[in-house]
């Protein structure tokens, strides 16, 4: 059965604080609603048990630390600073987590480290939600974990770096978590790039042009 969200696996070391303004921080902000109108990012209260899903992050500056939004933010309509926090370091096969901000870390932060972890040149990184992409999977080619991997786990950074070295180690790409009820993942250099991806993808999976909000 795959697992439905929301359930932080890793270790966490976290400090409660405000986070600083930051032109990282300012295109979460835009970016995250835009995937929020977009359905793959949002809260259903008869969809994965009543937990919110899907979560967005970038990278700051030249460091592997990323902000990534908060566990359950999913369920607000609008972004906030305050639905964010910081992962300032992250130890992949210790499946542990250093974290500060106004609310702990999504549950899936420990995939995006091992993102980030893949190439300085992702910058962006987005995990949603689709039932029609994650159950076409195969039909559309994408690349994809296997169904015994979890989210949020060691095995998923194994998983996905073997993922990437068999894709040719692309800097824009998505693939489907099978282990993972509907989720999916895409990451890039840019979130137009990714949102276009997406887009893309979202199409194909639902058999038409998608619904395109500013």
């Amino acid at each position: 059965m795959a697992e439905a969200e929301g359930v932080i696996k890793f270790r966490l070391q976290f400090t409660k604080t405000n986070l600083p303004p930051s032109p990282e921080l300012d295109e979460l902000l835009v970016w995250r609603d835009r995937f929020y109108r977009l359905g793959i990012i949002g809260y259903d209260p008869l969809r994965y048990h009543g937990d919110a899903f899907g979560n967005i992050s970038h990278r700051i500056g030249d460091s592997d630390s990323f902000l990534i939004s908060g566990s359950q933010s999913g369920k607000y309509q609008h972004a906030l600073p305050e639905h964010f926090a910081c992962v300032d370091s992250f130890e992949l096969y210790e499946n542990r987590i250093e974290a500060h901000g106004p609310i702990q870390p999504s549950s899936e932060s420990l995939t995006h480290g091992a993102i980030y972890a893949m190439s300085p040149a992702v910058r962006c990184v987005v995990h949603g939600h689709s039932p029609q992409l994650w159950t076409r999977t195969s039909e559309l080619g994408l690349p994809s974990t296997p169904p015994s991997v979890a989210y949020g786990t060691p095995d998923m950074a194994l998983a996905i770096a073997q993922l990437y070295r068999e894709s040719g180690e692309p800097e824009l790409a998505i693939f489907s978590m099978l282990g993972h009820e509907d989720g999916f993942i895409a990451y890039g250099r840019e979130f137009s790039a990714i949102e276009e991806l997406v887009r893309s993808q979202l199409d194909l999976a639902r058999g038409g042009p998608s619904h395109r909000s500013g």
